[in-house]
């Protein structure tokens, strides 16, 4: 990798070089060309540096999609000066995949990946890159131990032909230690006090829909529905994400429950950062069994008139 250890990073942690305009960019290859960088495919990225043979603890950052350009031109610029390879997200249409986590939880939030050579150079950058992106938002990475702001960390092994990468944290000490966030959190049994999930209807990346049992009371207890909105998840250009949307459903509750044959809301919460909303649960068919049965391996124009 080029040597850029003759940058200042002081010189661009608030924003923009002297040579970099703050101009809207959705290819990051152009981004890369600014400060004059090689650098080559890899999958969804590009790759800017060599991972022959290595093996270490690697950084991953994410972030909403409307925080990415800033993002970069604060972090780059101490991964220049330090000469550490990197890898970023090579425009923002992946990265609206990468952080909607249509490309699946493998690279779900991974905006970034940067491969400090040791540990004792891991644990300075993620210090460094944890203060330098507090005011940064976005998705959790679920396979990642979460160090701070929005800086995760996952063991890594690339062979030279073959990539490799560690599934178990035991495989190499661990060097985050003196990092509070760092600690494995365990997932509370009852949301908001009173609701215990029993099974997930639907598993998705946005938050998952929850069958749960509701202890109303203690004498008055029943199934409901609950729906999760992950922290971030689905964020648009005004950093509005799926927490938003079901707080808007439930205020559409509010105003037309009474008055449509809706199933009943009854709660609307946040923990750990998610939003839940918990509804009455009805015993019945999905929507989309409902439309197969209707359709019974026919096509539209096959229907009789009734079930159009």
């Amino acid at each position: 990798m080029q040597d850029f250890s003759h940058n200042n990073p002081n010189e661009v942690t608030c924003g923009f070089s002297d040579n970099i305009q703050p101009t809207y960019l959705t290819n990051y290859a152009e981004l890369l060309h600014k400060f004059n960088l090689t650098y080559t495919s890899s999958e969804y990225y590009w790759l800017v540096g060599d991972l022959y043979n290595f093996q270490g603890w690697v950084l991953h950052l994410s972030a909403i999609k409307a925080q990415l350009q800033e993002l970069f031109l604060i972090v780059l610029p101490v991964l220049i000066h330090k000469n550490i390879p990197f890898k970023i997200v090579q425009n923002i249409t992946l990265a609206g995949r990468i952080l909607d986590g249509q490309l699946g939880s493998e690279y779900l939030g991974k905006i970034m990946t940067i491969y400090p050579p040791n540990d004792a150079q891991a644990i300075l950058l993620a210090d460094q890159l944890i203060a330098i992106t507090h005011s940064f938002m976005g998705p959790v990475i679920t396979n990642d131990r979460w160090l701070g702001s929005i800086v995760y960390t996952k063991l890594e092994s690339y062979a030279p032909v073959t990539k490799k990468q560690g599934n178990s944290l035991s495989d190499k000490a661990y060097p985050f230690k003196h990092l509070p966030n760092s600690e494995i959190s365990k997932q509370r049994r009852l949301l908001n006090s009173k609701y215990y999930p029993i099974t997930k209807i639907k598993k998705d990346a946005k938050g998952d829909v929850i069958k749960a049992i509701f202890f109303e009371k203690p004498w008055k207890v029943s199934y409901c529905i609950i729906k999760q909105g992950r922290r971030h998840m689905f964020s648009d250009n005004t950093k509005r994400d799926i927490r938003d949307r079901l707080r808007w459903q439930y205020e559409l509750y509010t105003q037309l429950g009474p008055d449509l044959p809706l199933p009943k809301i009854f709660d609307h919460f946040s923990e750990n950062g998610d939003t839940y909303l918990a509804m009455q649960y009805i015993k019945g068919l999905s929507f989309t069994n409902h439309l197969s049965k209707l359709y019974d391996n026919r096509i539209w124009h096959d229907l009789p008139s009734a079930v159009q």
